[in-house]
């Protein structure tokens, strides 16, 4: 074959791959190493075991066939088809694809590298040998190895036409991108991650495997999941576990690092507030690039919102609306109840797991009992054990169930009589611990 045999600038190529040529005589070529190699400046590919036969007397079963040949020079030429950057692979191993099950989000590349005797067609269920017409992906071309980029939530099949009676199919899940995510347990399972989140003061980590918290009688007992090892974080109120470089008095942030939102979406995460002396937890956004500034979502929960700290039933999950442009989400945390303006009573810890920003809507709120009231509280969660239900208090507001703190004033029960709690103004300056301003006004919301 002469365009093979006449070929003198083997050396060259071998060079330009970055192999050293070698010789055996014996077998009458000439041969590179076997590897595959790229070079930036003249994008030649090749892969495989580069052979030069020079020797017109080479035995016909060791000289590779014209086939053979033409798709070795074709190689070296032409290139090998090489995937984009990042893109998840899936080949063929035997008569299975590998991976057979692969899971991306929207946004993510696929690039199918099915081997000359497979191809992939793609079809409308994970049992079908019919292909779709027209299709998103793939094509009827055995060897041909194509990209897709999956721009829709959903499950998309596949198979080798050649081999789908034998059940070489294959599915793609494609899952909304999210914007972040973070449980604050390591991928390993064990352990603590702060996720590249940025906590300010009191914010720490803890689970059920090791004693991070001082106070008992606040905060959960584990992560939302309930195992042992699942990491949460949470405001420490208690004033010794802080140490070092926290301020008494400035709030608790915990902020996301910057993500992509441009179609906006919504921030789901689980929420727990268990303790006599409970502050309040806001939630803010940030739209668009830093230094912009943080924004109230309207989202506010204040006092005890759980009766215990064991049982995992007791988180409670939030989603909040985010807009378009939102590129981080923020959680401010207070703790209150101390006996001077600096400090916290130490049963206020506030904790918050399995943070996610998703891409989509926010799910509608689950149906209440009556669908006729919009909003109810009347402070008593059981007798003798208050709640503010949510209710966002400034200054003076405070809950009682068997008289305020001065006397001949202010009722003696709520309006159903003993145990029952209500909302009042303390209005004796003794009563108010947390340095509220005898002028400023005493809001309820």
């Amino acid at each position: 074959f002469d365009c093979w045999t006449g070929f003198s600038g083997f050396s060259k190529v071998c060079a330009i791959m970055g192999y050293r040529g070698s010789i055996d005589e014996s077998k009458g070529y000439r041969e590179c190493g076997t590897h595959t190699q790229s070079d930036n400046t003249t994008n030649i590919k090749a892969s495989g075991t580069a052979k030069q036969w020079d020797r017109p007397d080479t035995p016909l079963s060791d000289a590779p066939s014209m086939l053979t040949r033409l798709f070795l020079v074709s190689t070296l030429l032409t290139g090998a088809h090489s995937c984009s950057p990042g893109a998840r692979v899936v080949v063929t191993s035997g008569l299975s694809f590998s991976p057979s099950s692969l899971t991306i989000s929207v946004g993510d590349t696929v690039c199918f590298q099915p081997g000359g005797s497979h191809n992939v067609v793609q079809s409308s269920s994970s049992s079908s040998c019919n292909a779709i017409t027209p299709s998103v992906f793939g094509s009827t071309v055995l060897g041909r190895e194509t990209e897709h980029t999956f721009t829709s939530v959903g499950t998309f099949f596949y198979f080798c036409q050649p081999h789908c009676t034998r059940n070489m199919r294959g599915s793609i899940t494609v899952q909304p991108r999210v914007g972040f995510a973070c449980d604050f347990t390591p991928a390993s399972g064990t352990g603590f991650s702060w996720c590249n989140m940025v906590q300010e003061n009191r914010w720490r980590l803890a689970n059920g495997t090791t004693s991070r918290r001082l106070s008992g009688g606040t905060g959960p007992a584990t992560g939302v999941s309930g195992n042992a090892a699942d990491s949460f974080a949470f405001i420490e109120a208690s004033v010794g576990a802080n140490g070092a470089g926290y301020s008494a008095t400035a709030a608790s942030n915990l902020t996301t690092p910057t993500f992509n939102l441009p179609g906006g979406g919504h921030v789901a995460f689980y929420f727990h507030m268990y303790g006599a002396t409970v502050g309040t937890l806001s939630v803010f956004r940030r739209v668009g690039p830093a230094p912009a500034q943080f924004v109230p979502t309207g989202w506010v929960m204040s006092s005890w919102q759980h009766t215990a700290s064991a049982a995992t039933s007791n988180w409670t999950a939030a989603s909040i609306s985010l807009p378009v442009g939102t590129t981080a989400v923020r959680w401010v945390a207070t703790c209150g109840g101390g006996s001077t303006c600096t400090q916290c009573a130490i049963t206020g810890d506030i904790a918050v797991d399995a943070i996610q920003v998703l891409p989509t809507p926010a799910p509608p709120p689950p149906p209440t009992s009556n669908p006729a009231t919009v909003f109810a509280c009347d402070f008593t969660r059981t007798p003798g054990s208050l709640t503010w239900c949510g209710m966002a208090h400034l200054n003076r507001w405070d809950l009682e169930a068997d008289g305020t703190g001065s006397g001949g004033t202010g009722p003696s029960a709520g309006v159903s009589g003993p145990g029952d709690g209500f909302a009042f103004t303390e209005v004796s300056d003794r009563g108010n611990s947390q340095c509220n301003g005898p002028h400023d006004p005493s809001q309820l919301t």
